[in-house]
């Protein structure tokens, strides 16, 4: 749920192209506010948005729409979006099959294909 809560904490403040508080995102996009805040200190720690504290405060997009992508947020929060183990850059296999393995080769196909779709630009969204 914390990168997904981070996507559209993203994607609010993308359509919205001006400062939104806590209160408004957990309203319009159904997060808890307590998640907002953590999700908002990672994303203006990875200069994906910006705060602005007071009264007019919240937060607001810093990153350029037309180049930020689902990929770019999601990697925030997640270690790796790598599917399965031996796709790892080492190709460890447990059965040392790495080179010839049909299951390997299947999910490499969908790695692909998940980097192809998570290299979405958050413009597209609006």
């Amino acid at each position: 749920m914390t990168t997904d809560y981070a996507i559209r904490i993203v994607l609010h403040l993308a359509a919205k192209k001006d400062y939104a508080n806590s209160n408004e995102i957990s309203k319009e996009m159904g997060i808890p506010r307590t998640y907002i805040l953590k999700q908002t200190k990672v994303l203006k720690e990875a200069g994906i948005i910006d705060e602005k504290r007071g009264v007019n405060g919240g937060f607001i997009l810093k990153a350029d729409p037309n180049k930020l992508t689902l990929l770019d947020v999601s990697l925030k929060f997640e270690k790796t979006m790598i599917i399965n183990r031996c796709l790892e850059e080492d190709q460890h296999c447990s059965r040392h099959a790495a080179s010839y393995c049909k299951v390997r080769k299947l999910l490499g196909k969908a790695q692909s294909e998940l980097s192809t779709l998570l290299s979405v630009k958050i413009s597209e969204f609006l």
